[in-house]
């Protein structure tokens, strides 16, 4: 009744090895916080809107956030099965934090304000690594 391809991957992901099951665990909880983020830039949330605009953060650039946003979610999600989509989304990510930090700094924040980049950017960056790199011959 319930085959499908959701069930055969969940199989699949249930042989994987502790380790790897939870560094995609890492990638599963940044896709969602990425398309949680993307509703919430979509919508938008008054404090994230307020926050874009003390950042500086263009509006032409604000538009496009939750679709860039949402696509990242995606790719994380597709990549877990498409090893070349994964690593471009999480090499993606990874700049894309670096952006927000660079962003921050150049508001004045202290650094504490741009902690949530950073450590999303660090996330990012041991999925790339960890889960998307290919395994070592």
């Amino acid at each position: 009744m319930f085959g499908g391809p959701w069930t055969q991957a969940s199989r699949r992901l249930a042989r994987l090895s502790p380790v790897a099951t939870k560094t995609q665990k890492l990638a599963l909880a940044l896709a969602v916080l990425q398309a949680a983020d993307a509703v919430a830039c979509g919508v938008p949330v008054g404090f994230i809107k307020s926050d874009l605009d003390r950042l500086s953060c263009p509006p032409p650039l604000q538009r496009v956030l939750p679709v860039v946003k949402g696509s990242a979610a995606v790719g994380l999600l597709v990549g877990l099965k498409a090893r070349r989509l994964g690593v471009l989304t999480s090499g993606a990510l990874v700049g894309y934090f670096a952006c927000a930090i660079g962003f921050h700094l150049r508001a004045g924040d202290k650094p504490i304000r741009a902690l949530p980049a950073a450590a999303l950017g660090a996330a990012a960056a041991v999925t790339l690594l960890r889960v998307y790199s290919p395994p070592e011959a």
